[in-house]
């Protein structure tokens, strides 16, 4: 089992981990620019990193991994864990089969795939031959990060979401120490080799330390091709889910491939443009999409479409709130952001001009892009994986003629700007579509608080125009975007967005449990809480120097009774804090369990057992004396 302090962290703690680990993703690509710039190597190891990636979105972060994990929980709350972890082996030996099968095609393969990538490459033999051998020594990356991938899944549905929230880390620290050593020391190879090789252990690393968590817990890796009943409910949505989430991955691809006729550099601008676009999705689209896709998973199967229908609304105009200041302040500075991350060694001024033009149009995707990721998953819960598949069908068919009418229009910016044009297209039709299956006004309850959200961002956008220029330097850059998001603030209250206001309210972690816990089990376990106790597994009694409590199983869910003992059992001398397992879904939250430090029991069939359940952890707060 985990550490307490590893399981019990709030909201803030989590956020906390995440922007952590997006800022070490942040210092990854500006030791990688001052190390590379925007040159050969650099060209050829994004070519070949994007093979990498395409292949994790399907396996690591895309398909497969998100239809397993609510599967695998559906499993364990009605067959058991040991049901479960059969469950887990079994996908596990499907998976390692599948992306082993990669790994060799991607090997023996890589000239032609990395001509499928960057063919403009195939002009310059010495960066198509580097791109090739990169694209080698980066295939078992796949394997590697899907793995963890799974384990990820796994130990957040046991509540621990620091840990895997901060294991993108360990791949950052590795590639940032592998471009400071190859801009220091002369090797017998390109030093660029040596970044591959890091990027490779650092994700065997984001596997290997989640591991002996699962272990703890008493998870063995066994993986196996002996099959489990449940993996037959995968084969419904893993061709359409694939495609669905994929669609972002293969735009890229596309204006990959048609950078790479663009000469040197070309490549290379448009990642970094994207990394610096992806960091602002990634946090709050990410974040919007996992807390509001469980609670519409359970009003779909309950038929509440008024509720549906009003989460639904929320999540988008949350959304929006965070993502359209963000993706205007984007665009206002993007040329002193760019400077600011990457100017430096090897990137230039050059570089930087070019990087922040493509930028600025992947500043017009964002909200797009965020939208899609709340979106496509949406159907999922309406048991329709179709319906997105075929909206990212139609936009990759019109992708290539409109990304080419656009780069000869307007050049490079044109390759991000079709991006923008076709997901915001994609957007609007699969918000009309569920308008029109869910009666009742989504389009009504989105149209108010967006227009609202559009005009205060513009108030924002003419400000950040008139602060350009007479605020120079980091300090003046930081405080430029500053006063962009008070002004933003400002305005929304001006216009009278109450709907922000309500938005925001959301982001807050209320304080102690639930109201559907009784208010004498919230009071014995804060009495509890943070004192030494003692466990008594065979009358189910909680003993600490303030309270003892009778624990009780009643309707699946867990209460506490107070009760007088004469002898109470001796507590252990250290104090521990106690944490609450809660059962969401199918009805209001309830208590289904508890952490007692590293001990855990939980409620099944109105019975207590000791282990570990699925389910969010809320921590207990101490009664104040």
């Amino acid at each position: 089992m985990a550490k307490t302090q590893d399981i019990r962290r709030n909201s803030a703690v989590v956020g906390a981990a995440n922007l952590l680990t997006r800022a070490t993703g942040l210092i990854r690509e500006m030791a990688f620019a001052a190390a590379f710039g925007a040159g050969i190597q650099a060209d050829a190891f994004n070519a070949a990193f994007r093979i990498g990636n395409l292949f994790r979105e399907l396996f690591a972060e895309g398909a497969l991994s998100n239809a397993f994990v609510p599967l695998y929980a559906s499993v364990e709350e009605g067959e058991g864990r040991e049901s479960a972890y059969a469950l887990v082996n079994a996908f596990l030996g499907v998976l390692l089969l599948a992306v082993g099968g990669v790994t060799i095609l991607t090997f023996v393969a890589a000239e032609p795939l990395v001509w499928a990538v960057a063919s403009g490459f195939a002009d310059d033999p010495v960066k198509f031959d580097l791109s090739v051998r990169l694209a080698r020594v980066l295939s078992p990356f796949v394997a590697t990060v899907s793995v963890a991938s799974v384990f990820m899944g796994m130990l957040n549905l046991r509540g621990k979401f620091f840990l895997p929230a901060i294991m993108p880390m360990f791949f950052n620290a590795s590639v940032i120490a592998a471009c400071i050593i190859g801009a220091k020391v002369e090797l017998p190879f390109e030093p660029i080799m040596l970044v591959a090789a890091a990027a490779l252990l650092g994700g065997m690393a984001q596997a290997l330390v989640q591991l002996p968590v699962l272990v703890r817990g008493g998870f063995r890796f066994a993986p196996n091709l002996r099959g489990h009943p449940a993996l037959k409910r995968l084969i419904k949505f893993i061709g359409p889910a694939i495609i669905a989430i994929s669609v972002i991955q293969l735009h890229i691809l596309i204006e990959t491939q048609l950078a790479s006729r663009q000469g040197d550099g070309a490549v290379s601008w448009l990642l970094y443009s994207f990394r610096i676009a992806h960091l602002p999705f990634s946090i709050v689209s990410g974040a919007v999409g996992v807390a509001s896709l469980a609670g519409l998973s359970v009003l779909a199967a309950q038929e509440k479409w008024g509720r549906f229908r009003a989460d639904l609304a929320s999540a988008l105009n949350l959304n929006s709130f965070l993502l359209l200041p963000s993706a205007v302040g984007l665009f206002m500075l993007a040329s002193p952001i760019t400077a600011l991350f990457f100017e430096r060694g090897a990137f230039t001024a050059s570089d930087t001009a070019q990087t922040a033009a493509m930028l600025q149009m992947y500043a017009v995707a964002l909200m797009g892009i965020g939208a899609q990721r709340i979106l496509v998953p949406v159907f999922y819960t309406l048991d329709d994986p179709k319906t997105p598949m075929w909206a990212g069908i139609a936009t990759l068919v019109v992708k290539l003629p409109l990304a080419l009418w656009l780069l000869d229009v307007v050049g490079l910016r044109g390759l991000p700007l079709s991006h923008a044009v076709l997901v915001t297209g994609e957007v609007g039709v699969l918000i009309w579509l569920l308008s029109r299956r869910i009666e009742g006004g989504l389009l009504r309850a989105l149209v108010g608080p967006q227009v609202r959200i559009l005009i205060a961002s513009g108030v924002m956008g003419a400000g950040l125009w008139a602060l350009e220029g007479r605020l120079p330097g980091i300090p003046g850059l930081l405080l430029t975007i500053v006063l962009g998001a008070a002004l933003f603030v400002l305005a929304s209250e001006a216009i009278g967005l109450r709907e922000a206001r309500s938005i925001l309210g959301r982001l807050r972690r209320p304080k102690g449990l639930p109201p559907t816990v009784d208010a004498d089990t919230q009071a014995l376990l804060a009495q509890l809480s943070g004192t030494p106790v003692s466990l008594d597994t065979e009358t189910w009694q909680l003993h600490g120097p303030k309270a003892s409590a009778q624990l009780i199983a009643e309707g699946g869910a867990l209460r506490l009774e107070a009760i007088k003992v004469a002898n109470a059992p001796t507590a252990p001398e250290a104090p521990l804090l106690i944490s609450a397992i809660m059962r969401v879904g199918g009805g209001p939250p309830t208590l289904r369990g508890l952490w007692l430090g590293d001990q855990a029991l939980n409620v099944v069939n109105d019975q207590i057992y000791l282990g570990d359940a699925p389910g969010p952890v809320l921590p207990v707060e101490p009664a104040q004396v």
